[in-house]
Protein backbone atom coordinates (compact mmCIF):
# COMPACT_ATOMS: atom_id res chain seq x y z
CA UNK A 1 0.00 0.00 0.00
CA UNK A 2 1.04 3.60 -0.51
CA UNK A 3 2.21 5.06 2.50
CA UNK A 4 1.90 8.93 3.06
CA UNK A 5 2.99 11.74 5.61
CA UNK A 6 -0.23 13.48 7.04
CA UNK A 7 1.17 17.08 6.38
CA UNK A 8 0.71 19.62 9.86
CA UNK A 9 -0.21 16.52 12.13
CA UNK A 10 2.14 15.16 14.86
CA UNK A 11 2.25 12.39 17.52
CA UNK A 12 0.76 13.46 20.87
CA UNK A 13 3.19 11.10 22.77
CA UNK A 14 6.49 11.80 20.96
CA UNK A 15 6.16 14.47 18.61
CA UNK A 16 7.10 13.05 15.43
CA UNK A 17 5.63 13.05 11.77
CA UNK A 18 2.41 10.71 10.84
CA UNK A 19 2.00 8.59 8.03
CA UNK A 20 -1.19 6.80 6.90
CA UNK A 21 -2.22 4.64 3.95
CA UNK A 22 -5.69 5.31 3.19
CA UNK A 23 -6.80 7.86 6.05
CA UNK A 24 -8.75 4.97 7.87
CA UNK A 25 -5.60 4.31 10.25
CA UNK A 26 -2.54 6.76 11.58
CA UNK A 27 0.59 5.42 12.81
CA UNK A 28 3.62 7.35 13.98
CA UNK A 29 6.66 7.16 11.72
CA UNK A 30 8.91 7.14 14.95
CA UNK A 31 7.34 5.27 18.45
CA UNK A 32 4.86 3.55 15.32
CA UNK A 33 2.07 4.37 17.87
CA UNK A 34 -1.18 2.82 15.91
CA UNK A 35 -4.42 4.75 16.03
CA UNK A 36 -7.77 4.21 14.12
CA UNK A 37 -9.50 7.60 12.72
CA UNK A 38 -9.77 8.89 16.25
CA UNK A 39 -6.07 9.59 16.22
CA UNK A 40 -7.02 12.59 14.24
CA UNK A 41 -8.61 14.51 17.00
CA UNK A 42 -5.54 13.31 19.62
CA UNK A 43 -2.88 14.68 17.76
CA UNK A 44 -1.13 18.67 17.59
CA UNK A 45 -1.37 20.86 15.33
CA UNK A 46 2.42 22.06 14.22
CA UNK A 47 1.34 25.60 13.29
CA UNK A 48 -0.12 25.82 16.61
CA UNK A 49 2.90 24.25 18.60
CA UNK A 50 5.12 27.14 16.61
CA UNK A 51 5.99 30.51 18.30
CA UNK A 52 4.03 33.30 16.30
CA UNK A 53 7.36 35.39 15.20
CA UNK A 54 5.96 39.45 15.44
CA UNK A 55 8.50 42.20 13.79
CA UNK A 56 8.58 45.42 15.24
CA UNK A 57 10.75 48.23 13.72
CA UNK A 58 10.77 52.04 15.10
CA UNK A 59 11.07 54.27 12.46
CA UNK A 60 10.45 58.33 11.29
CA UNK A 61 10.18 57.16 7.67
CA UNK A 62 10.58 60.95 6.63
CA UNK A 63 9.65 59.87 4.01
CA UNK A 64 9.49 56.01 3.31
CA UNK A 65 12.69 55.39 1.28
CA UNK A 66 13.93 52.39 -0.56
CA UNK A 67 15.88 51.71 2.66
CA UNK A 68 12.35 51.03 4.30
CA UNK A 69 10.85 49.14 1.77
CA UNK A 70 13.61 46.92 1.93
CA UNK A 71 13.52 46.52 5.11
CA UNK A 72 9.53 45.91 5.41
CA UNK A 73 9.56 43.57 2.78
CA UNK A 74 11.87 41.43 5.00
CA UNK A 75 9.48 41.47 7.89
CA UNK A 76 6.40 40.90 5.92
CA UNK A 77 8.47 38.12 4.65
CA UNK A 78 9.75 36.42 7.59
CA UNK A 79 7.16 37.12 10.06
CA UNK A 80 3.94 36.23 10.97
CA UNK A 81 2.57 39.95 12.34
CA UNK A 82 4.45 43.47 11.26
CA UNK A 83 4.47 45.88 13.59
CA UNK A 84 5.85 49.23 12.19
CA UNK A 85 6.07 52.21 14.97
CA UNK A 86 5.81 55.91 13.40
CA UNK A 87 8.15 57.89 15.52
CA UNK A 88 8.02 61.62 16.37
CA UNK A 89 4.08 62.05 15.97
CA UNK A 90 2.46 65.31 16.61
CA UNK A 91 6.02 67.22 16.14
CA UNK A 92 6.09 70.72 14.43
CA UNK A 93 6.19 70.71 10.94
CA UNK A 94 10.12 71.68 9.54
CA UNK A 95 12.57 69.82 7.54
CA UNK A 96 12.92 67.44 10.38
CA UNK A 97 9.44 66.18 10.25
CA UNK A 98 7.75 66.98 6.68
CA UNK A 99 5.44 64.62 6.63
CA UNK A 100 2.63 64.28 9.72
CA UNK A 101 1.34 60.49 10.78
CA UNK A 102 -1.27 60.67 8.07
CA UNK A 103 0.58 60.76 5.56
CA UNK A 104 3.83 58.33 6.62
CA UNK A 105 0.81 55.68 6.83
CA UNK A 106 -0.87 56.14 3.66
CA UNK A 107 2.85 55.97 2.51
CA UNK A 108 3.48 52.33 4.16
CA UNK A 109 -0.67 51.68 2.19
CA UNK A 110 0.29 52.78 -1.34
CA UNK A 111 3.06 50.53 -1.21
CA UNK A 112 1.88 47.58 0.13
CA UNK A 113 -1.71 48.03 -0.49
CA UNK A 114 -4.93 48.32 1.17
CA UNK A 115 -4.74 44.28 2.24
CA UNK A 116 -1.94 45.25 3.95
CA UNK A 117 -3.50 46.16 7.29
CA UNK A 118 -3.82 42.46 7.76
CA UNK A 119 -0.65 41.83 8.26
CA UNK A 120 1.21 45.29 8.61
CA UNK A 121 0.12 47.05 11.50
CA UNK A 122 1.01 51.41 12.38
CA UNK A 123 1.37 52.42 16.02
CA UNK A 124 2.27 55.93 16.02
CA UNK A 125 4.98 56.87 19.09
CA UNK A 126 5.74 60.20 20.60
CA UNK A 127 8.87 60.95 21.53
CA UNK A 128 9.85 61.20 25.38
CA UNK A 129 13.19 62.66 25.21
CA UNK A 130 14.13 59.97 26.47
CA UNK A 131 18.40 58.50 27.57
CA UNK A 132 17.94 55.49 29.15
CA UNK A 133 17.29 52.44 26.51
CA UNK A 134 14.90 50.59 29.10
CA UNK A 135 12.07 53.86 29.50
CA UNK A 136 12.00 54.05 25.47
CA UNK A 137 11.80 50.19 25.24
CA UNK A 138 9.38 50.35 28.39
CA UNK A 139 7.25 53.37 26.44
CA UNK A 140 7.53 51.54 22.91
CA UNK A 141 5.42 48.28 24.27
CA UNK A 142 2.99 50.16 26.25
CA UNK A 143 2.15 51.83 23.08
CA UNK A 144 1.76 48.31 21.39
CA UNK A 145 -0.02 46.80 24.27
CA UNK A 146 -2.49 49.67 24.03
CA UNK A 147 -3.71 49.00 20.55
CA UNK A 148 -4.30 45.17 21.47
CA UNK A 149 -1.59 43.90 19.21
CA UNK A 150 0.85 40.73 19.90
CA UNK A 151 3.90 41.26 21.57
CA UNK A 152 7.32 41.43 19.56
CA UNK A 153 9.55 38.50 19.44
CA UNK A 154 11.89 40.68 16.82
CA UNK A 155 13.08 43.73 16.36
CA UNK A 156 14.35 45.56 13.27
CA UNK A 157 16.62 48.22 12.36
CA UNK A 158 18.82 50.20 9.72
CA UNK A 159 22.41 50.28 11.50
CA UNK A 160 23.68 48.91 15.08
CA UNK A 161 23.16 52.96 16.26
CA UNK A 162 19.47 52.34 16.04
CA UNK A 163 19.55 48.61 17.22
CA UNK A 164 20.84 49.96 20.44
CA UNK A 165 18.13 51.45 22.01
CA UNK A 166 16.18 47.79 22.11
CA UNK A 167 19.80 45.79 23.14
CA UNK A 168 18.98 43.70 25.89
CA UNK A 169 14.92 44.15 25.48
CA UNK A 170 12.40 42.25 26.97
CA UNK A 171 8.60 41.43 25.84
CA UNK A 172 5.84 41.58 28.06
CA UNK A 173 6.23 37.79 28.11
CA UNK A 174 9.62 38.28 29.98
CA UNK A 175 11.16 36.69 26.82
CA UNK A 176 14.13 38.54 25.24
CA UNK A 177 13.62 40.36 21.49
CA UNK A 178 15.82 38.93 18.72
CA UNK A 179 17.77 42.11 17.13
CA UNK A 180 18.09 41.85 13.68
CA UNK A 181 20.72 44.70 11.75
CA UNK A 182 19.14 45.40 8.11
CA UNK A 183 22.43 47.36 7.28
CA UNK A 184 21.60 50.53 5.45
CA UNK A 185 24.89 51.16 5.32
CA UNK A 186 25.84 48.46 3.07
CA UNK A 187 23.55 50.35 0.47
CA UNK A 188 23.83 53.13 -2.27
CA UNK A 189 20.53 54.27 -0.92
CA UNK A 190 20.48 58.15 -0.05
CA UNK A 191 19.56 59.16 3.87
CA UNK A 192 15.92 60.48 5.09
CA UNK A 193 18.11 63.49 5.57
CA UNK A 194 20.00 63.39 2.36
CA UNK A 195 15.92 62.95 0.26
CA UNK A 196 14.49 65.69 2.24
CA UNK A 197 17.05 68.37 1.18
CA UNK A 198 17.28 67.37 -2.37
CA UNK A 199 13.09 67.92 -2.34
CA UNK A 200 13.97 71.02 -0.19
CA UNK A 201 16.27 72.31 -2.79
CA UNK A 202 13.89 71.22 -5.77
CA UNK A 203 16.49 68.53 -7.26
CA UNK A 204 15.35 65.21 -9.08
CA UNK A 205 17.82 63.16 -7.45
CA UNK A 206 15.64 61.92 -4.38
CA UNK A 207 13.57 60.40 -7.02
CA UNK A 208 15.26 57.41 -7.79
CA UNK A 209 15.58 56.69 -3.65
CA UNK A 210 11.86 56.45 -2.87
CA UNK A 211 9.70 53.21 -4.47
CA UNK A 212 8.55 54.58 -7.82
CA UNK A 213 4.63 54.45 -6.92
CA UNK A 214 5.29 57.09 -4.07
CA UNK A 215 7.11 59.82 -6.47
CA UNK A 216 3.99 61.76 -7.12
CA UNK A 217 2.24 61.37 -3.77
CA UNK A 218 5.74 62.94 -1.79
CA UNK A 219 6.15 65.43 -4.36
CA UNK A 220 2.80 66.63 -3.37
CA UNK A 221 2.99 66.31 -0.10
CA UNK A 222 6.24 68.26 0.63
CA UNK A 223 5.12 71.36 2.27
CA UNK A 224 5.59 73.79 -0.24
CA UNK A 225 7.14 76.55 2.16
CA UNK A 226 9.95 74.52 3.32
CA UNK A 227 11.29 74.36 -0.68
CA UNK A 228 14.57 77.28 -1.37
CA UNK A 229 12.65 78.26 -4.43
CA UNK A 230 8.93 79.28 -1.87
CA UNK A 231 11.74 80.91 0.63
CA UNK A 232 13.56 82.86 -2.21
CA UNK A 233 9.95 84.09 -3.74
CA UNK A 234 9.38 85.20 -0.27
CA UNK A 235 12.06 87.38 0.38
CA UNK A 236 11.64 89.17 -2.77
CA UNK A 237 7.74 90.01 -2.50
Amino acid sequence: MNEKIVKGLICPDCGSSVKTTDGSWFECTNCRKIESTDFKFKIKNVKEEEEEQVAFAMVRQQPLTNGHFNMYSEMVRDNDVVIIGLGSVGAPEDILNPFNEVKRTEFIRKVFGKNSKDKIKIVPIRDIGAVREGDWQGHCMKMIDGKNLPTPTRYYAGSDTDLHWFKGAKNINGKYIELINVNRHETNFLSGTMVRQSLAMGTKEWETQVPRCLVGLIRESFPERLTLKYNQEKKLR
